[in-house]
């Protein structure tokens, strides 16, 4: 793992992560970090404050699927994070995304 990795992590309510697909997946972790998790992991990677992260994820929700996966591949690339894509309950694919997969 990258020494720059952040690991703080955003309160994700119990019930939606009891819901979530990603336990199935190798990520299974993945539903335990937000957008701005990973955004403020990105600007530490890079020497930015990152005191941004509201406002970067709040455009980020206001594009389509496939530009939000784009952004997120590139913003875990820059983190040092794992990425890998999954199926939503809609249907949808998403990159999801974590620090490191779960030994």
């Amino acid at each position: 793992m990258s020494s720059n990795t952040q690991k703080t992590t955003t309160t994700v309510d119990p019930a939606l992560l009891e819901q979530c697909g990603c336990k199935r997946e190798r990520l299974s972790n993945a539903c335990h970090y937000s957008f701005q998790d990973l955004y403020r992991a990105k600007c530490a990677a890079l020497g930015q404050a990152g005191d941004d992260a509201a406002d970067a994820c709040a455009a980020l929700y206001k594009r389509d699927r496939d530009a939000i996966n784009d952004t997120v591949r590139e913003w875990a690339e820059a983190a040092g994070w794992e990425t890998e894509m999954h199926r939503g309950s809609d249907g949808q694919e998403y990159r999801a995304f974590a620090p490191e997969a779960p030994s």
